[in-house]
């Protein structure tokens, strides 16, 4: 079993590392393809329209056919779709690559788990879905600081070959493994409707879409603004590397506090300061206090990420859907906000500058803040179903 999980968390990392890898090397792509602004966006966007078309058919799959199978299935296609981002010689193959790592994506959250917790003692359980988060986190965190400085030294391909490599050593030691059986699969209680209309359903669903829009435009717009102010692949995959850890170390803190923290209020606050905060890039003159919105952001989105599972779950218990279904509905509005925010925030930059689009955006942080503050009500005592912990590290 210990194999298992050191392999899923392997599987994890390199997930998260590899999504990442793409953030200081977007001027490059840009540079070296004659990319708009907008094409850039398609390539950042890529993953996460496989993930809202996939998530669901994916979760579906995985019962059908076992965690296993597919989990094993997206471990190879990220050997394949890593090895297409190290030898793209066109912007085509580049975005079918990252298509094909979308899907990957779209997998993972959902089969992965679901595999080791099968393969998981109950007592054991909890603690083996949390080291997802950790797993990933790492992968967070080191991807855009490998990348950059790989780059520089050995060519814009080569993290992704060693990415490529490694999801290969894993995929070998997964087919090893030996198959479990996975727990009977609750049928969806209640529906959409039900979820939007109960406080914290409705929230999660918006603040998770605030999030995917700022972590797409962030990750397109602010490394061609370091670029334009003179900073090197490795230089800004430092800078998102340094911001990350400080993510982490935030999603550990808030994670021990529990049932302590309220949920709504806490990612009210914190999205109302997130929409204050995006005035830096949007007044912005110079790269010191663009890398300074970084690192200030960093706690405030993982305050945010971290409480959305919780929030789910208490918000589908309140309103008597499945907590599976609305985690599904909560991934997919984060998908939604991570495609359409570099596609739109890409577009308008291109054409009036990227400033208009952090301010935009800082505006509706606001509004959504304030919003989930409004909804903010007392707690109702009782047990709350435990929220799926794995994917926190990968918003």
């Amino acid at each position: 079993m210990r194999r298992l999980v050191f392999l899923l968390y392997a599987f994890h990392s390199l997930v998260a590392a590899d999504g990442n890898a793409v953030i200081p090397l977007v001027p490059t792509y840009t540079t070296r393809f004659g990319l708009s602004v907008f094409a850039a966006g398609l390539l950042v966007g890529a993953p996460a329209f496989a993930m809202l078309v996939l998530s669901l058919p994916v979760g579906l799959l995985s019962d059908r056919v076992g965690a296993r199978a597919v989990t094993i299935a997206a471990s190879a296609l990220l050997a394949v779709s890593a090895l297409g981002q190290a030898l793209a010689d066109s912007y085509v193959l580049l975005l079918v690559s990252w298509a094909l790592f979308g899907v990957t994506s779209a997998i993972i959250y959902t089969a992965s788990p679901a595999w080791l917790a099968a393969a998981t003692p109950p007592r054991h359980r909890v603690a083996a879905l949390g080291g997802i988060a950790i797993a990933a986190g790492l992968g967070l965190m080191i991807g855009p600081a490998f990348a950059g400085l790989m780059s520089d030294h050995f060519g814009s391909g080569a993290p992704f070959l060693t990415v490529a490599a490694a999801a290969a050593i894993v995929t070998v030691g997964l087919v090893l493994q030996p198959t479990t059986r996975a727990a009977p699969v609750a049928p969806v209680a209640g529906s959409l409707r039900a979820l939007v209309r109960e406080p914290h359903g409705a929230s999660v669903l918006a603040l998770m879409f605030f999030v995917g829009s700022l972590g797409g435009i962030v990750n397109l717009l602010v490394p061609l603004r370091l670029h334009r102010d003179g900073l090197g692949a490795g230089a800004i995959g430092i800078a998102f590397t340094a911001s990350m850890a400080l993510f982490v170390l935030t999603s550990g803190k808030v994670a021990r506090l529990g049932d302590r923290v309220p949920l709504l209020a806490a990612s009210g606050v914190a999205t109302v300061a997130l929409g204050l905060l995006l005035l830096i890039p949007a007044l912005a003159g110079s790269a010191v206090l663009v890398i300074v919105f970084l690192v200030v952001r960093a706690p405030l989105w993982s305050v945010v990420s971290t409480i959305s599972n919780p929030l789910c779950a208490r918000g589908a218990a309140l309103a008597g859907v499945g907590t599976g279904f609305g985690l599904a509905l909560m991934n997919l509005c984060w998908a939604a906000g991570n495609l359409g925010g570099p596609l739109a925030g890409g577009a308008l930059a291109g054409a009036v500058g990227d400033r208009p689009v952090f301010a935009l955006l800082g505006l509706a942080g606001a509004v959504i803040g304030v919003a989930v503050l409004h909804a903010h009500v007392p707690r109702p005592h009782g047990p709350v179903p435990e929220a799926l912990s794995g994917d926190l590290m990968r918003r």
